[in-house]
């Protein structure tokens, strides 16, 4: 079968390797679609040391059991976090805080999606009856928003997100189908506002300042979502947010900030960090894009082969293509002309 694997930055190999075989609790999925997420990207590009030599990347998944039990022509996905079970982060359902957490697509003694096949534990699949392997792909990164909006209520408040690349488009998404009454969104990048705004986003002109114009629109918010993470985000989302708000931050721009605290402090905000996703809350991600979060495919700018794989990591770390999410099809069942399966819930 045909594996993708990473060799070193910027050199990456499609080879042909033996079929796997299922270990002790694990079935057999066959790939139908797998996102290229910004840590793929940035691995592949030596701008992070978080994907190792002959490692086969892939952690957002859509496809079928193809062999074990529960075999069968529905979509499913994969939840790719593997705790150690038994610490107290794992007994309390947070698995994303587990000190011995291990991703599928991250972990380099595992197949990851950048593969026909690939073995993954049972308990890890989660049934998507009627969508389309696309956008059980997008499972995981909505399942990044939607703890982003769980971390504080968000029914009936006005709320704001600050960069809108793919988990800050996920996270507007998100925010208005879980109850919010007014969603804002800004970013530096003209595509990326204009598609914030077809996706349903309140969004400034370019000219403006943001703070000024949030006060003349209904602000201050009531939560702010960062999705950038730098000096410059925090200090607008702070400046934002009502006196007893939220900051939600996700981004991690950088690798520490600096705030000034009177912002928080004297306005008695409240600065809330996001990380990853919980199994309840991926189950619950699977369930939202299932029934339906209208606009949610327009991320997925382009779905293509294996064989296609290497260049377009090359034009995504280059900029040169301002896809939010492009998607490998390993399977072929997901390439634009085989038929409906590319698109939304089928």
């Amino acid at each position: 079968m045909k594996v993708l694997r990473f060799r070193t930055p910027w050199a990456i190999d499609l080879t042909d390797e033996p079929e796997p075989q299922p270990g002790p609790g694990e079935v057999i999925l066959e790939v139908d679609a797998v996102g290229i997420c910004g840590s793929d990207v940035h691995g592949f590009a030596g701008i992070t040391d978080r994907r190792k030599p002959g490692v086969v990347m892939g952690h957002e998944i859509g496809g079928r059991i193809v062999r074990g039990p529960g075999s069968s022509p529905d979509t499913v996905t994969v939840f790719p976090q593997l705790g150690c079970g038994t610490c107290d982060s794992c007994l309390a359902g947070l698995e994303q805080l587990c000190d011995s957490l291990r991703i599928i697509g991250v972990a380099p003694d595992r197949l990851g999606g950048f593969a026909e096949r690939l073995p993954v534990p049972a308990a890890h699949v989660v049934p998507m009856p009627g969508a389309s392997p696309v956008i059980a792909a997008l499972v995981e990164p909505y399942a990044v928003a939607l703890n982003a909006v769980s971390r504080t209520p968000v029914v009936g408040k006005r709320v704001l997100v600050i960069g809108c690349g793919a988990i800050g488009q996920l996270v507007g998404l998100a925010a208005a189908r879980n109850g919010a009454s007014v969603v804002y969104a800004y970013d530096v990048a003209p595509d990326r506002i204009a598609l914030a705004a077809e996706l349903g986003a309140l969004v400034p002109d370019p000219t403006d300042d943001l703070s000024p114009w949030i006060a003349r629109n209904g602000g201050p918010v009531d939560v702010a979502f960062d999705a950038v993470g730098t000096d410059e985000s925090v200090a607008e989302a702070l400046a934002c947010t009502r006196p007893d708000g939220a900051v939600v931050e996700i981004g991690l721009g950088v690798p520490s900030i600096t705030i000034t605290l009177q912002q928080l402090v004297g306005k008695q905000r409240s600065l809330l960090g996001s990380y990853a996703y919980s199994r309840a809350i991926f189950e619950r991600a699977a369930r939202e894009l299932s029934e339906g979060v209208p606009g949610v495919e327009r991320l997925v700018g382009a779905v293509v082969p294996l064989e296609e794989a290497a260049s377009r990591l090359e034009l995504l770390a280059y900029g040169t293509d301002r896809s939010l999410r492009v998607q490998l099809s390993p399977s072929g069942r997901c390439l634009p002309d085989s038929g409906p399966v590319r698109g939304g819930a089928s």
